[in-house]
């Protein structure tokens, strides 16, 4: 008899077990997955679009965040506080002590041939410095020009106010010489020891008008070593009018009456024989000013040019006594908008008096303002445009936001309300 625990189970016939068909659990739920190359190849391009989507998604949003950026910070420049002034008023004079006078020769067209600042101090240095007269620099109410044109533009206080606004140097007095008005000064063989010999063009030669070496020189000799250049080039002419200086300040050491006859003539006299006197019985030194030359194209005249942050460096430290202000000093451009000649030099002779620096005159866009207008080329000089409307008394004080000057710090348009000879 069998036992029914050994008995075998019964099964329904056609039922059987089955293997993996290839589903895989991801968190728990069953996935289909394409079992075919045809729907491997579908599913392939439906997951390369949808990444294809998001990727297109993603750089939408990072576009428009970064145009919200740049939309916010334009409107914080535009509309944060005001920040402190970088522009400040000039620094009055840094030593009122010492005493110059700018000597010029000129010769029979009014143009300055010989330029020098007689610079004395008791607390020295002394210095006679010799300018080169065809420097290119602002001729304030004249536009860019030779330095050498000043004396005939306008005379003494044109030359003046020029190497004031070059060097950022104060000039006391001038004194202008014609060659008669030198020799009649001079009065007197001087003992000059010229450094090279005096040379001429005479056809295809050069004559030797006077000889290298120490003798004793007349009085129209001198006036025409500082006159007429000859065949040598500009710094051999500067060399040469040194040794008259030389020779001049040792005469003067001597005989005070020589220093009276050579400053009669000064626009003011009582300085310019201070300077004199004080550097001819000083420790008198002769010196060049740093300039760089332009090299002359088709056989143009030699010309110098001397950046205005070169030439207040050298006044800081050969005469730091004369500095008109501290540096570096604002930098103003004066328009004319009246149409009126004579308009922008007095304004600009003030303002370079007060310690500023001009550096562009020229006419504005239109002569028709009435109102002088004093724009500042940026909120950081608003207090310079305001210190300029108090020295000179009008205008209409304003900021240029948008495109401020790279070029200057302040721009003045003298119009109706500033009468022409007033500034």
């Amino acid at each position: 008899m069998t036992d029914p625990q050994h008995r075998k189970p019964n099964r329904k016939k056609g039922l059987a077990l089955k293997g993996s068909t290839g589903r895989r659990r991801a968190s728990g739920v069953l996935t289909e997955e394409p079992s075919t190359r045809e729907e491997l190849s579908k599913a392939a391009r439906r997951r390369q679009a949808i990444r294809g989507r998001k990727r297109i998604s993603f750089a939408v949003l990072i576009a428009a965040a970064l145009i919200l950026s740049a939309v916010l910070l334009s409107s914080w420049l535009q509309n944060r506080p005001t920040p402190a002034a970088t522009s400040s008023p000039p620094v009055a004079s840094v030593s009122d002590s010492g005493s110059s006078l700018l000597a010029i020769v000129v010769d029979d067209d009014g143009d300055a041939t010989s330029i020098a600042l007689v610079a004395a101090s008791a607390d020295g240095p002394d210095r006679v410095i010799l300018i080169y007269p065809s420097l290119l620099v602002t001729l304030p109410g004249y536009g860019e020009n030779l330095l050498s044109n000043a004396p005939r533009f306008g005379g003494a206080e044109l030359a003046q106010v020029t190497l004031a606004n070059l060097a950022g140097v104060r000039v006391d007095s001038v004194v202008i010489w014609s060659a008669v008005e030198l020799e009649t000064a001079i009065g007197q063989e001087v003992l000059v020891d010229l450094p090279a010999a005096f040379l001429v063009g005479e056809g295809d030669a050069e004559v030797v008008v006077a000889a290298a070496g120490e003798t004793l020189r007349s009085p129209e000799e001198l006036a025409r070593f500082m006159i007429e250049r000859g065949t040598a080039s500009e710094l051999d002419h500067l060399q040469r009018q040194g040794a008259v200086w030389r020779a001049l300040l040792a005469a003067v050491a001597e005989d005070g009456d020589l220093a009276d006859r050579l400053v009669g003539a000064a626009d003011a006299v009582g300085e310019a024989r201070t300077a004199l006197v004080g550097v001819a019985t000083g420790d008198p030194v002769v010196t060049l000013i740093n300039a760089e030359r332009i090299e002359p194209t088709g056989g143009g005249e030699e010309r110098y040019q001397l950046d205005g942050g070169a030439a207040a460096e050298f006044v800081a430290e050969h005469v730091p006594y004369l500095r008109l202000a501290e540096e570096p000093r604002v930098r103003i451009e004066v328009l004319n908008g009246n149409g009126r000649i004579g308009t922008t030099r007095p304004v600009a002779g003030r303002l370079i008096d007060a310690g500023y620096r001009v550096v562009i005159t020229d006419n504005a866009d239109r002569d028709d303002y009435q109102v002088t207008r004093i724009i500042a080329q940026g909120r950081e000089n608003q207090e310079a445009a305001v210190a300029i409307r108090e020295l000179i008394g009008r205008g209409d004080v304003s900021i240029e936001v948008r495109q401020p000057s790279g070029v200057v710090d302040v721009t003045i348009v003298v119009g109706e309300d500033l009468p022409a000879g007033q500034g």
